[in-house]
């Protein structure tokens, strides 16, 4: 393999490398966006508060298996 083809493959490689990099980053962006949706904004009727509890802990349940995914993706990044 001459040069220029190892700088290609470089460059393929450091291209799909910052693609990935934006994909996690966008995933870790609608997860937040979730979160923040669906958890972290208060509720002011104590009725629909309660009844949304177990809504809520699942929901946050599943954001926790989302964080957790992407942590992976980043650490294998």
């Amino acid at each position: 393999m001459d040069g220029a083809d190892k700088r290609q493959d470089e460059d393929d490689s450091l291209r799909d490398w910052a693609a990935e990099i934006r994909e996690v980053a966008y995933d870790a962006e609608v997860v937040i966006g979730t979160f923040t949706t669906t958890i972290a904004t208060p509720n002011s009727n104590p009725l629909k508060k309660n009844a949304c509890f177990f809504n809520r802990a699942s929901n946050l349940n599943e954001i926790g298996s989302e964080i957790d995914a992407i942590k992976a993706r980043i650490s294998s990044l």
